[in-house]
């Protein structure tokens, strides 16, 4: 029995096509999304103002999580939009609503490797007309857990205009 060169050529095609997707990864899931709110009350904040002050909020967060080819989960973006209010003992300011974005990246097991924050970190309207907005980037692993208003590197905002308005 005779091959003939065509069938011969398509046969050595199509193993080349097998092989090739045979050896392709499988695309990565798209990412999954979660929207969730939250709301904290009476945080003492001591690093800020010469004085103890207090601050409770609330916010929104929409996060996305992106796994690689195994299903490890990789990355998580988390765009949010949060109000604060703060107290000192006497005195008390209702922040704006802001925006921040976090980007949170995991080793292979899972552990937070980066957490990195950018945006604006507050928004108040202080009482002589002025504002206090922190703008920049924050190192969210190296401030596990705080509730950070002077950014690492950034713009740390009017920081006495902010303490005189809640000096008691």
């Amino acid at each position: 029995m005779k091959i003939r060169p065509g069938f011969r050529l398509a046969a050595v095609g199509f193993s080349a096509v097998l092989s090739l997707t045979a050896t392709i990864p499988a695309a990565a899931a798209a990412p999954t999304h979660t929207s969730f709110t939250f709301s904290f009350v009476g945080i003492r904040l001591d690093s800020i103002c010469a004085f103890p002050i207090y601050v409770s909020g609330n916010g929104k967060v929409d996060q996305y999580d992106f796994l690689d080819n195994n299903g490890l989960l990789t990355k998580s973006l988390l765009p949010s939009s949060q109000q604060d209010s703060y107290t000192s003992t006497t005195k008390s300011l209702a922040g704006n609503l802001y925006s921040t974005f976090a980007e949170e990246r995991y080793d292979a097991t899972g552990k937070t490797i980066a957490f990195d924050i950018y945006g604006v970190l507050e928004d108040v309207t202080l009482p002589n007309g002025g504002r206090y907005r922190p703008v920049g980037y924050v190192n969210g692993v190296a401030n596990p857990g705080a509730f950070v208003l002077t950014p690492d590197r950034g713009y740390p905002g009017d920081v006495a205009g902010f303490c005189a308005a809640l000096k008691p």
